[in-house]
């Protein structure tokens, strides 16, 4: 029978030993949830660019190395902001701006503007702040007249 009493006092410590640590677990999470969130927003970050962090190691050719790469890129999503994709984008952000606003959020309503206006203005941007041949992307298929 004291064995019996001496297993329950141990199973009954565990239980209260358990519950102390979920508590403060929990209460940790709740208190730092914004400092380890943003922890773990810079890390996918970090990792994510990874590739791109390497985009001028080359065999000694400079700063230059790689450009048309770089350029093939921007050309990639440009042809993605103002095809299909830019589309899709602009027609989510502008269901999503007159929802908010029937709903009273006004400056969600003037973030998702931006936001579906962003898609259509990529390469009329680039255009005037890098010139024509960043904005020129013909080889991809992409003959449309800068800001049209």
């Amino acid at each position: 029978m004291e064995n019996v009493r001496k297993v329950e006092r141990f199973m009954k410590s565990i239980r209260e030993r358990a519950l102390k640590a979920s508590v403060a677990c929990e209460y940790l999470l709740h208190a730092h949830a914004d400092k380890i969130l943003g922890c773990l927003g810079v890390v996918l970050i970090a990792a994510s660019v990874d590739t791109v962090a390497h985009a001028q190691v080359g065999g000694g050719g400079g700063a230059g190395t790689y450009d048309q790469q770089i350029v093939d890129q921007i050309c990639k999503i440009v042809v993605m902001s103002q095809g299909y994709f830019g589309a899709l984008v602009m027609s989510v952000a502008g269901l999503v701006a007159i929802i908010s606003a029937a709903t009273g959020g006004y400056r969600a309503a003037m973030n998702a503007i931006a936001v579906g206006a962003g898609a259509w203005l990529v390469r009329p941007m680039l255009f005037l702040f890098f010139g024509e041949s960043a904005a020129d992307c013909s080889a991809f298929g992409f003959n449309i007249p800068i800001g049209g």
